[in-house]
């Protein structure tokens, strides 16, 4: 229920971590640690560029997931560390 709600709602909406009542605590980073998760992967950010209609091939993409035209961004990471319980 919760990996759906996470899934599904925007972050930019509202604070998704304190409404899904996750226990998060901090690394030496002070980067976020989801407590009740299997792993959690800490990256660095690379690259970032939002989506637009020119970038994708296969328009029928836009209409099926971004209907109001609320493009995501795109990031390339570094994987710094994997952290499993």
């Amino acid at each position: 229920k919760t990996l759906n709600y996470l899934g599904s709602t925007s972050g930019r909406d509202e604070d998704k971590l304190e409404k899904s009542r996750l226990t998060v605590s901090r690394d030496e980073n002070k980067a976020p640690i989801i407590e009740e998760a299997r792993l959690n992967i800490m990256v660095r950010k690379l690259f970032s560029q939002k989506l637009d209609e020119d970038s994708f091939f296969d328009k029928s993409l836009i209409d099926k997931n971004y209907e109001n035209k609320d493009f995501h961004y795109m990031y390339v990471v570094e994987i710094l560390k994997i952290l499993e319980k």
